[in-house]
């Protein structure tokens, strides 16, 4: 039944098809760290050294359960590798683009426009951004980790774009859901306003030659 089920010209081409599109791959990132997967791709196809589902041939309760975890596991890895190289979900945080998008909106951001970002770190949890539900606290680990670095992308920042950024660091606390009825910028500006005043007279005084 094996014999009749494996087919090398099929299995040969479909690993031709998925090793080309995985080169291409990353070559598009720039991380050739990425070919040590390609024995596995091969075995998975061609030898089938390895027993991937193992549980299809295990007794009922273990093989239902394995079902679903194997779907389970698919489908993190499918949005992780999606969220973060080819689109992902967000929502407006503040009310700074009233005209065109309100606050609590949901918006599909293209990475591909102007390029994704190398993750930083391989360690986080998916489907989550920066920050855990419930526990408020961070959703990766600071080790290990890289060098800021974005991919070529297909094209280039605009004017009237709109375009998604992180918070700069110390600013994550207009993210809390305490702090939403504000709008960020004018957080900001009642901030700038309040600490201009209290700058030193010399640069008070060159504002006004100036």
């Amino acid at each position: 039944m094996k014999n009749k089920e494996f087919n090398p010209k099929v299995q040969w081409a479909k690993f031709i098809v998925v090793l080309i599109l995985y080169l291409l791959f990353l070559y598009w990132v720039k991380s050739w760290w990425g070919l040590l997967v390609v024995p596995f791709i091969y075995d998975v196809y061609i030898t089938k050294k390895i027993k991937w589902q193992w549980w299809k041939e295990a007794e009922r309760p273990v093989k239902f359960v394995m079902s679903w975890v194997d779907a389970l596991v698919f489908a993190l890895v499918a949005v992780y590798f999606i969220n973060q190289f080819f689109f992902q979900n967000y929502v407006i945080p503040s009310s700074s683009l009233e005209k065109s998008l309100l606050t609590g909106d949901y918006l599909f951001v293209s990475k591909v426009s102007y390029g994704p970002r190398i993750p930083q770190t391989p360690l986080t949890m998916p489907l989550t951004q920066h920050t855990l539900p419930v526990v408020e606290c961070k959703s990766y680990l600071d080790w290990p980790h890289w060098d800021y670095r974005r991919v070529k992308g297909l094209g280039e920042v605009q004017l009237n774009d709109i375009v998604v950024f992180n918070f700069p660091a110390g600013d994550t606390l207009c993210s809390a859901p305490q702090y939403q009825s504000y709008d960020y910028y004018q957080m900001c500006y009642s901030i700038g306003y309040q600490i201009y005043p209290k700058s030193s007279p010399a640069r008070r005084t060159a504002g006004r030659t100036t």
